[in-house]
């Protein structure tokens, strides 16, 4: 029974055993030089912005639009910066006598003053 057990655990132990080298056919030995993808020029790179309106802290600013301004401040005319509204929290632009209507459009203009700034295209849904 001992020999039994030994030889079964010597059996399933190297069955678990592995090794690094791959295995393949002879005929694809060679995959990873034959199917390389040929790099291409950037043609337009597209920036979605979500939750622009967002504030969390008036006094600070607002880290979208700074992270935001940071990254397209390299780009040209082949760039494309959409805000996907969600402009002015919580339910858009205030009436005029409201209290947040001060901040509500300090929020959009700085959204437009980016679109201003920005050599690309500039969209806002």
């Amino acid at each position: 029974m001992k020999l039994f057990v030994s030889i079964l655990f010597i059996v399933c132990f190297s069955a678990c055993s592995t090794t690094n080298r791959s295995f393949y056919k002879d005929d694809a030995a060679n995959w990873q030089s034959a199917n390389t993808i040929p790099l291409k020029e950037l043609v337009h790179t597209l920036y979605l912005v979500g939750d622009g309106g967002d504030i969390d802290d008036p006094d600070a600013g607002n880290f979208v639009m700074d992270a935001i301004r940071k990254n397209i401040s390299k780009e040209n005319e082949n760039t494309s910066l959409v805000f996907l509204g969600d402009n002015i929290y919580p339910a858009g632009m205030p009436k005029k006598d409201a209290s947040s209507r001060n901040l509500s459009e300090a929020i959009i203009q700085s959204q437009l003053d980016l679109a201003t700034e920005f050599p690309g295209k500039t969209y806002f849904i």
